[in-house]
């Protein structure tokens, strides 16, 4: 039954992503596997991690991130299998987001390889919400949503060392 839910590790990241879920199975530890319940909220099990399903994680994807994604097999290459991930979502700045993977050898590797891109995106779109951009001489700070225009071709903000210091909050990036 183990195979149903995410690994430690995983769950891990997904509460610090801020999965707070109901789950049938929680970590007690790392090293001491799950235990298993009718359905429990991280707040109800003291240092314990809640343990979602794969289907659970997948869901929480689509609803809280509006990343998709599905985990086919290849029936014309020796039943290896693959995940593709597509989202449109605000925060990867409006994008559509489409990532296709490379084969696996089994459905569960392409499963938890998937679950692992879905939090690396995430992981990535959460660092990138911190950290002010230049564009076109342009520099916006998503602390403070401060301004600065360039000066003479050279942005205003970095002086053209590539170093994007916020002109209000002097945020880094």
């Amino acid at each position: 039954m183990e195979k149903e839910f995410a690994p430690y590790n995983r769950a891990l990241k997904l509460k610090q992503l801020g999965f707070d879920e109901p789950c049938f199975a929680w970590y007690v530890s790392e090293s001491y596997g799950l235990e298993y319940a009718k359905a429990v909220k991280s707040d109800l099990i003291k240092d314990g991690i809640v343990a979602p399903t794969f289907s659970q994680a997948f869901r929480w994807f689509r609803e809280k991130h509006d990343l998709y994604s599905e985990v086919s097999v290849d029936v014309w290459s020796s039943l290896t299998s693959a995940y593709r991930i597509t989202g449109f979502t605000h925060i990867l700045a409006d994008h559509l987001y489409d990532f296709d993977s490379e084969s696996f050898n089994t459905y569960e590797e392409a499963e938890l390889a998937c679950l692992d891109k879905l939090i690396e995106t995430v992981e990535l779109s959460k660092r990138d919400e911190k950290i002010c951009t230049c564009v076109d001489g342009v520099i916006t700070c998503p602390g403070c949503d401060g301004e600065k225009e360039s000066e003479f071709g050279v942005c205003a903000g970095c002086n053209g060392n590539g170093e994007v210091t916020c002109g209000k909050c002097g945020g880094k990036s």
